[in-house]
C-alpha cells in the first residue's frame, strides 16, 4: 500500500511539472516593450519584447497612395540584438486595402534608448524592463 502511495505521489508530481513546464513555456516572460507612432496619416504599433525573441502586440497603418487609401495590419514576428545598444524587430505586414506597395516582411533596427525618439515624423521607443 505505501508502494502504490509513493508511486501515486510520483505521477501527480510529474503531471504538476510537465504542465508548469509547458504553461511558462507558452508564455514567454516580457522582457521589455516598444512603440512606434506615426505623427502623418496614421500608423502605430506596439506590444512586448519577449524573452524567447518573440513579439508580442500589433498594430497597422492607414495612409493615401495614388488617390486610394492603402491599410495594412501590422503583426509582429521577431526581435534580436544588433549590438549592445540596438535591437532589430521584425513584422509581417498583412494587405487589408488599397495597393499592395509594401513589402509583406519587414524589419527595422531601432535603438533601445528607453525614451521616445522621433525619427522623421514618428515617435519609437524601446525599453527594457529588467
Amino acid at each position: 500500500m505505501r508502494k502504490l502511495l509513493v508511486l501515486a505521489v510520483l505521477v501527480v508530481l510529474s503531471v504538476v511539472a510537465t504542465v508548469a513546464t509547458t504553461a511558462t513555456a507558452s508564455n514567454p516572460a516580457a522582457i521589455g516593450t516598444y512603440t512606434i507612432s506615426d505623427h502623418g496619416q496614421g500608423g502605430w504599433a506596439g506590444g512586448p519584447l519577449n524573452s524567447d525573441g518573440s513579439l508580442g502586440g500589433g498594430g497597422s497603418i492607414s495612409f493615401s497612395y495614388a488617390g486610394a487609401q492603402v491599410v495594412y495590419l501590422i503583426s509582429p514576428v521577431s526581435w534580436s540584438w544588433v549590438n549592445a545598444g540596438d535591437v532589430n524587430l521584425c513584422f509581417n505586414q498583412i494587405h487589408l486595402q488599397g495597393p499592395d506597395i509594401l513589402s509583406p516582411y519587414q524589419c527595422f533596427e531601432l535603438p533601445v534608448t528607453g525614451t521616445p525618439i522621433v525619427f522623421y515624423g514618428t515617435t519609437l521607443r524601446v525599453t527594457l524592463t529588467g
